[in-house]
């Protein structure tokens, strides 16, 4: 299917000792080396589930990310997918519908009791990016002003969007 998206993760998920890295391509690769480089100055995000994009010259990574720490150092938990930029699927709609989906992921990971069980169950992930969400009028104000504003830097993470309210 053309607009199926494979689901990749990289970071510190709270509830596992271990550092997670589902990255397969390129573009997962670049994000991955931003948050090391941005991690180690100590960059810090709000509680939690917060999306994000990160522009890429042709492609967007879209996703959702939490913070977290190895009791060390603070480091962020990130799902996404990499998107090509593409006025036809460019709408609110369908970003909500890839962070909701996200984050309907995420939860599932929460009843997950082990990292080997945890990297089959992301072997499972896709998307269907073609699909679209709406949410309550709120949310998806909070989201087209965050769509505006990520057209503008490379990283954007909407510290003041809590996806923490919940599944429908």
């Amino acid at each position: 299917m053309k607009n199926k998206r494979f689901v990749q993760a990289f970071g510190k998920l709270p509830i596992y000792a271990d550092y997670i890295s589902h990255v397969f391509d390129n573009e997962a690769a670049q994000w991955k080396q931003y948050l090391m480089e941005v991690f180690q100055k100590q960059f810090r995000i709000d509680e939690g589930l917060h999306p994000f994009i990160y522009n890429l010259q042709k492609n967007k990574i879209v996703g959702t990310i939490e913070p977290s720490n190895d009791g060390i150092r603070e480091f962020p938990f990130s799902l996404f997918i990499v998107k090509s930029v593409s006025k036809d699927m460019d709408g609110l709609d369908y970003y909500i519908h890839i962070w909701h989906y996200l984050m309907a992921i995420r939860w599932k990971l929460t009843i997950i009791d082990d990292i080997h069980s945890c990297y089959s169950f992301l072997e499972t992930c896709s998307i269907d990016i073609s699909q679209q969400k709406q949410l309550p009028d709120e949310f998806a104000q909070k989201l087209s002003d965050f769509l505006e504003e990520s057209e503008q830097k490379p990283l954007t993470i909407a510290n003041n969007i809590d996806f923490t309210f919940g599944e429908d």
